[in-house]
């Protein structure tokens, strides 16, 4: 997969399906593949990948997200409501990287 932007792959969602709250920092790398993450794991290489994030929701993804950001991802994808990923939309902001909520 050739590097692509946040924005490519919004564009290829279909409508509805996943609102983009937190943009990635403009240093934040290019987006080069793409990772589905159970909540569970311990260690994952994120950096460079647009991570799913499966196994939780909301304000429960806290401690796979803080694992996430020893190596942080470009955006990261995670189920649930603004209000429930409050906390995660300032965790990730802090650390460079983007925020996408799937409804």
């Amino acid at each position: 997969m050739a590097a692509v932007t946040v924005d490519d792959i919004l564009s290829d969602l279909p409508l509805g399906f996943a609102s983009l709250i937190l943009r990635p920092a403009p240093s934040a790398p290019a987006i080069e593949r793409f990772l589905i993450v159970d909540a569970d794991d311990e260690s994952v290489q994120a950096a460079g990948a647009f991570v799913l994030l499966i196994g939780v929701r909301g304000r429960s993804a806290l401690p796979a997200l803080r694992r996430l950001l020893k190596d942080p991802p470009p955006v990261v994808a995670v189920k649930g409501n603004r209000e429930g990923l409050s906390e995660a939309e300032e965790l990730l902001q802090a650390a460079g990287s983007g925020l996408l909520l799937v409804d």
